[in-house]
């Protein structure tokens, strides 16, 4: 079976044989199970366990192997043009508990994907995010949130795996606000079933190690006095807090990512 190499989470049975065109600097991890794969002019046996990772060096037709049941992500390569755009490769992340998340940028494919994720967060939890008792998001909205500015926004999904399937259970992003250029304004969200075991941590770990490579230096944010869970968060990742000038219901936090040492492994 031929495809063009992109970026995607796939379940194959062992024996299943599959190729792929790829370029250089597109790569191939591995999250269950044990895969062989070769790549153009390498007389090479690669062998790829749970957990590995391989980064293709050349264009042409990659040929995979699973010598098990196993589950895979490829990784497409940016084009050369894009080079002062290019995102970063998505993270493979493993929770408190064990489960398997994938972070990565937000695409406009997600849109399905992400209305059902704020529709599946429990009224609180959808009620702290947005400030308000919204129930679903209207469409342009939805076009918005998953079409954001690369010159503006910076916009991170945290999407499980299991089964083939990528569903959304968390959302980060921070854009330009009414603040300095150089500040942008952050918010996180996590579904209910998936708080408590760090994946917000991981997520705005990464969400501030993209927006200082892009020159920002301060993330800011409005979280409600009620929302417990973030303003413990937001201490333990060393940010400020204050009543907000505009509104005595929130509280204004702000991490200053000039001085921040290296988060290190995005990790919970």
């Amino acid at each position: 079976m031929d495809a063009t190499f992109g970026q995607a989470a796939m379940d194959v049975r062992q024996g299943d044989v599959r190729s792929y065109v790829a370029r250089a600097g597109g790569g191939l991890s591995v999250l269950e199970g044990r895969v062989w794969l070769t790549q153009p002019n390498d007389l090479r046996d690669h062998v790829l366990v749970a957990g590995e990772s391989f980064a293709f060096s050349r264009r042409g037709r990659i040929v995979v192997e699973a010598l098990s049941d196993a589950s895979l992500v490829v990784r497409r390569a940016a084009p050369a043009r894009a080079t002062c755009q290019r995102r970063r490769p998505p993270e493979l992340l493993t929770t408190g508990d064990g489960r398997r998340v994938l972070l990565r940028a937000v695409r406009p494919g997600d849109a399905a994907a992400f209305r059902a994720f704020i529709g599946g967060l429990s009224p609180a939890t959808r009620y702290r995010r947005f400030h308000g008792w919204l129930k679903d998001l209207p469409d342009s909205v939805l076009h918005r949130m998953t079409r954001p500015d690369p010159r503006r926004e910076l916009v991170l999904l945290a999407l499980s795996i299991g089964a083939g399937q990528q569903v959304c259970v968390g959302e980060a992003r921070c854009a330009v606000g009414d603040e300095a250029a150089h500040v942008r304004e952050a918010a996180v969200v996590v579904d209910d079933a998936w708080q408590g075991v760090g994946l917000g941590t991981a997520m705005l770990r990464s969400l501030a190690t993209q927006a200082r490579a892009h020159g920002v230096e301060q993330l800011v944010g409005d979280v409600m006095w009620g929302n417990v869970a973030t303003i413990r968060l937001a201490r333990r990742m060393g940010c400020t807090m204050r009543i907000h000038p505009a509104d005595a219901c929130l509280l204004r936090v702000a991490r200053d990512l000039r001085d921040a040492q290296a988060d290190g492994e995005v990790r919970p």
